[in-house]
């Protein structure tokens, strides 16, 4: 193709070409659920859980029809230390076709979460009494 003298005859290669790989392959773009992505527990911070989602939500080109055969295996922390910040790490979700890796992100946190100070707690304790 990029040796054709003819610029005509370059084009039509290039169309055989693209229409091979449109025709023989898709764009898939992984969608995770609410379920998979849970709030994580947030161990000595001002709140309990904080929530995640992936980095990055781009898709990957497979072979059409191979969607079904994607299988997703998500590496997750159970618990996190307070402080928190905001697009932190705490885990990856990688996406497989068979034993072959096709595409991995990062899982991050979408907030930051302080710790738990001595003014946070007098705080709350003072709410708590003006509220009875």
């Amino acid at each position: 193709m990029l040796g054709c003298n003819d610029p005509k005859q370059r084009f039509v290669d290039a169309k055989v070409l693209l229409d091979y790989a449109f025709s023989t392959n898709q764009y898939f773009n992984p969608k995770l659920t609410k379920d998979e992505l849970k709030d994580i527990n947030v161990k000595g911070g001002e709140e309990k859980k904080v929530s995640i989602r992936c980095e990055d939500k781009t898709g990957i080109v497979i072979t059409r029809g191979n969607s079904k055969n994607i299988k997703t295996n998500i590496i997750l922390s159970e618990e996190i230390q307070a402080p928190v910040r905001k697009g932190q790490i705490v885990g990856e979700v990688q996406f497989y076709d068979g034993d072959k890796l096709l595409f991995k992100t990062n899982i991050i946190t979408e907030k930051s979460v302080n710790k738990i100070s001595i003014k946070y707690c007098f705080n709350k304790l003072l709410d708590y009494m003006l509220k009875m």
